[in-house]
């Protein structure tokens, strides 16, 4: 899977250390390297995960809005 700049995806990885801190969270690409296809990302909270394997990712299909989040 190729991501592309502001894809949101959940990292699915098998380190747990990562798994603690961000399993959970949404994630969203600010960039990719363009040979290995690597990701570094960013969470609600400003955090950094860089250097995140295509294959220990999974996408989020179709996220919803912001503003339809806000209103529910």
């Amino acid at each position: 899977m190729r991501f592309k700049l502001g894809d949101k995806m959940y990292y699915i990885g098998s380190n747990q250390m990562i798994q603690q801190d961000y399993g959970r969270q949404e994630l969203t690409i600010f960039a990719v390297d363009p040979k290995t296809g690597y990701v570094a990302c960013t969470t609600a909270q400003g955090q950094w995960l860089v250097g995140v394997n295509p294959r220990e990712s999974q996408p989020i299909e179709n996220p919803v809005p912001q503003v339809a989040q806000e209103a529910s």
